[in-house]
């Protein structure tokens, strides 16, 4: 094999492409904005051809209707055919239906401290955006975004807390990371920036509803974001490593440096100890005693505060420092975005945000949390002895994210 050929392949590994795509995106974000923003305009622009399609065709229909010859029944049938296709399609696009977050759904108006930290973060971030609060079983803390009419620029606007963060959280740190999550600054540049961030969750729930559909014109739509997706996720892929350090710039305006980087310490760390040590061991006794009846959550808190000594921090963050994340800015970095040298000791937790804010309700909650789980390993370790019965590959159990419950 000729050097030529082999030294075409070494260029062509994943590794380097996306070594060389990260460079790229920090070195020349704006030009790399505009990629990813002419990349998001492809899918919104299949979208609106359909309905632009139907009107171009009830213009034609008009036009040679009221100049009508015997020679235009050609090109009035092709209208035609393509007016009805056009709406047959743009039908189901405007009724598509997109699957909420699994959860527990909180009511604000009963539970009104919870209803004040919304109004007060919206009123602070200059946005009233939210329209309902979920809480789940996973460590997240996001705002989730469902299309409405199909269109992905109108869209409900869900909070979505994991039940984990609220018992890992103090309510300042956790008020903190709200306000951070709803910012949404002004200028052409940071629309395009939150949108491109915004698609990368929708246009994979596009290719979920079109898979689910058994119809042509959904076929249709399931062949574009078959191919459309991987695509934009690829291109996009450090959209949200830009996000993120902006979020921290436009947090330090509203909040201070301190509190900033008091919150992401005290995130990242819960994360940390929930995720790699809590969930680590539960899933290990539960693996090896087959009891089911664990009860996490109940204990998670304790845990956390057991954890949050000085020695253990220091040991965390030095393993942080050290760590060069990919997709995401590392420590250093943020450390440097936000103007200090050195991480500060994260305080005692005296009291968490799921006892402040949602009171006595927040029992009832981490009870029917602990349900959900233990029915979920439950039902995942019956279909892997099922899988082994039947001489089928199965995967253990492991302690990452995905094994909690959705």
């Amino acid at each position: 094999m000729s050097p030529f050929v082999l030294a075409v392949k070494s260029c062509l590994k994943p590794a380097k492409w996306v070594l060389l795509l990260r460079h790229f995106a920090l070195n020349y974000s704006h030009t790399y904005l505009v990629l990813c923003t002419l990349t998001a305009l492809v899918g919104a622009l299949f979208l609106l051809s359909f309905p632009l399609l139907a009107l171009l065709a009830v213009f034609f229909l008009i036009f040679y209707t009221l100049d009508f010859q015997i020679q235009h029944w050609p090109f009035i049938t092709t209208w035609l055919g393509i007016f009805c296709l056009a709406i047959i399609i743009s039908q189901r696009i405007f009724r598509l239906r997109f699957p909420k977050k699994s959860g527990f759904y909180v009511s604000l108006k009963k539970n009104p401290l919870m209803f004040d930290l919304i109004r007060a973060i919206e009123n602070k971030a200059e946005k009233h955006q939210l329209q309902e609060v979920v809480i789940t079983e996973t460590f997240k803390l996001d705002i989730l975004y469902t299309p409405k009419y199909g269109m992905p620029f109108y869209c409900e606007k869900t909070l979505a807390i994991g039940l984990p963060v609220l018992l890992t959280l103090s309510p300042v740190d956790l008020e903190n990371l709200l306000l951070r999550k709803c910012l949404r600054p002004n200028g052409f540049k940071t629309y395009c920036l939150a949108l491109t961030h915004q698609l990368r969750e929708l246009w994979p729930l596009y290719l979920w509803v079109s898979r689910h559909k058994n119809t042509l014109d959904f076929h249709l739509l399931q062949g574009f974001f078959k191919i459309y997706t991987p695509l934009y996720l690829s291109v996009t892929q450090f959209i949200p490593l830009i996000h993120e350090t902006q979020l921290d710039r436009l947090t330090l305006e509203k909040i201070g440096d301190e509190d900033t980087l008091l919150a992401l310490e005290a995130f990242s760390y819960a994360r940390h100890v929930t995720e790699k040590i809590f969930f680590a061991e539960v899933l290990h006794k539960m693996r090896i005693s087959r009891q089911f009846h664990q009860q996490p959550f109940n204990q998670l808190t304790q845990v956390m505060k057991k954890s949050l000594t000085e020695e253990n921090f220091q040991f965390w963050i030095q393993q942080e420092m050290a760590r060069q994340p990919l997709w995401e800015s590392s420590w250093p970095e943020k450390l440097n975005n936000l103007g200090f040298i050195k991480a500060l000791p994260l305080h005692p937790l005296s009291a968490t945000a799921a006892e402040y804010f949602l009171g006595p309700f927040h029992e009832k909650i981490i009870k029917l949390m602990n349900t959900c789980w233990e029915h979920k390993m439950l039902n995942r370790w019956k279909s892997q002895r099922l899988a082994h019965s039947l001489g089928l590959k199965h995967q253990h159990f492991k302690s990452d994210n995905s094994l909690f419950p959705t």
